[in-house]
């Protein structure tokens, strides 16, 4: 051997001997190459020789070309996918396993081994492994050539049948834990144009982003490619189900949010109704009149999914007291939803109250498979609402009979002349009430105002009403009216007016009087006249 190329890859012994007249010997020709060699010599090309010399002086007699055929190759691989697998968001508590494959590309069996990239101790030990299996493999042809009759081809061809379970054959189905997934087979052998299948069963705990790699190493590849293993990336996230609870302008987008009940807090200048009070947490549905909206009203808040995973939310309101003082006149509409990532839905909630008093409540959203330890995963705050009906009181007039009737009296008007006299109303409810009047049928009084007039929360309003006689003596009549929607309050004005004739009558009086001269306020001193 000339070149050093092929005294680096064959190793011959014995290099020379000494040969007897009818004696045989066996030369071995040893090959070990550190790299891929593609090597077929002819008789012009080959760089191996065999030089007979004879006779003591060692005459050169023939030099024989020896060929060599030889093709070494590492361990051809591929992985599919390539480089990682992603099993995205995953609600906590559940289980899911996906398949990565192990595929034979090249000539020769080869055992591959799974491990823990961050783990060096293990990483180690498959080194230590492949290191072993060469050198059992060179000491094993070392004993080819000591026992030249074939008797450790034998033994060879022995091992692989009582090696069951030994480090000739990998025990395939082992399971390696690399954080919260599960690998196996984490050992095993590939055969030729075979693959094999690796299952990684991802276990999701907490709110988390688990991201690990593997290492994988296959027998007999390049060591100088990724001599630390191949780095096969695992990544998934753990989510744990849950709905906004923190963003109550979002929440409320169809209300009005207000920072307190509070007037010294409150922003606002009017607080009526479908109100929600963030220091309070607490939802104001207003005022309502019962007998005016038998169905009650309905408000609707936005449930929110700001997770990668769907979301099951269960609805329910319940009483806040066993007091007989407040009522509970609540319901919500669905009792549940099932709400996609990043989606929302709404959940209506009816107030339907049926008498005069405080009405209290409250609201959970509760998420299924939730963390009841978490803001995300519960949604509570309390409903408020009034029931009441509608009131009106009579201001004006101011007079009252014996039985507590209020009595408008005008004064003496002569015949073909009138007088106009208002009665006054007050609304001190919390709602808007309407005055319904009924016919005046006295000629004597006419009613100069709407027969239906709509008075808003603490306001007034006046009814004008004409006394216009048309005969000598007292008129008298009962002007009566009800406030719609409170069949309870029926309401009676008692009307007096007096018409009067006389033969002699004076016209034009100062203020369209009719029987009195109002001069008015006069300078000391001077003259003042009124003309009539």
């Amino acid at each position: 051997m000339k070149r050093a190329a092929t005294k680096a890859c064959f190793t011959i012994e014995p290099m020379q001997g000494r040969l007897e007249p009818n004696e045989d010997k066996n030369i071995v020709v040893r090959f070990l190459s550190q790299k891929e060699v593609k090597l077929s010599t002819n008789k012009g090309s080959s760089d191996i020789s065999l030089v007979i010399l004879e006779g003591d002086q060692k005459l050169e007699h023939q030099a024989i070309p020896i060929l060599v055929n030889v093709n070494a190759v590492f361990s051809k691989y591929s992985i599919s996918p390539l480089a990682n697998l992603n099993f995205g968001p995953m609600q906590y508590g559940e289980q899911a396993t996906r398949t990565f494959e192990i595929r034979n590309e090249g000539l020769f069996d080869f055992k591959y081994a799974i491990c823990d990239y961050a783990n060096e101790e293990e990483k180690a030990k498959i080194r230590e492994e492949r290191q072993r299996e060469v050198e059992g493999r060179i000491a094993e042809k070392a004993e080819e050539k000591e026992d030249p009759k074939g008797k450790g081809a034998k033994k060879a061809e022995a091992k692989p049948k009582a090696g069951k379970g030994k480090a000739d054959a990998a025990p395939d189905g082992s399971v390696v834990q690399v954080g919260p997934y599960s690998v196996q087979p984490a050992l095993g052998a590939v055969a030729p144009g075979s693959s094999a299948v690796v299952q990684v069963t991802f276990n999701a705990q907490g709110a988390k982003f688990y991201d690990s790699t593997l290492c994988l190493d296959m027998a007999n590849r390049d060591p100088a490619q990724k001599p630390d293993g191949i780095p096969f990336q695992l990544c998934a996230e753990s989510s744990i189900p849950g709905i906004n609870t923190g963003d109550v302008d979002q929440i409320f987008e169809e209300q009005t949010v207000i920072p307190s009940l509070d007037p010294q807090l409150n922003t606002q200048s009017v607080v009526s109704s479908s109100i929600f009070s963030i220091q309070e947490n607490l939802f104001w549905f207003g005022t309502l009149v019962a007998s005016k909206t038998p169905d009650g009203t309905r408000e609707r808040f936005k449930i929110t999914n700001p997770n990668k995973i769907p979301c099951t939310v269960k609805f329910a309101v319940k009483p806040r007291s066993q007091s007989k003082s407040e009522g509970f006149a609540f319901d919500v509409q669905p009792d549940g939803l099932t709400i996609d990532p990043h989606k929302h839905k709404y959940v209506s909630v009816g107030f339907n109250p049926t008498a005069m008093m405080q009405y209290g409540g409250i609201f959970e959203a509760i998420v299924e498979s939730g963390d009841p330890d978490s803001k995300t995963g519960k949604l509570v705050f309390e409903l408020r609402g009034e029931g009441t009906l509608p009131t009106l009181q009579v201001e004006k007039p101011d007079e009252f009979d014996a039985d507590g009737t209020p009595v408008l009296r005008f004064r003496k008007t002569r015949i073909g002349r009138d007088s106009i006299l208002p009665i006054l109303l007050k609304n001190e409810g919390q709602v808007p009430a309407t005055a319904r009047f009924d016919a005046v049928t006295n000629e004597a009084f006419i009613f100069e105002a709407n027969m239906n007039q709509t008075i808003t929360p603490k306001s007034y309003h006046a009814f004008d009403i004409r006394f216009k006689p048309s005969r000598i003596g007292e008129e008298k009549f009962a002007l009566t009216f009800s406030t719609l929607n409170n069949v309870y309050e029926q309401h009676k004005v008692t009307l007096i007016g007096e018409g009067f004739n006389e033969s002699i009558t004076f016209e034009g009086l100062p203020d369209d009087l009719e029987d009195e001269l109002r001069i008015g306020d006069c300078v000391v001193g001077k003259a003042k006249a009124v003309a009539f």
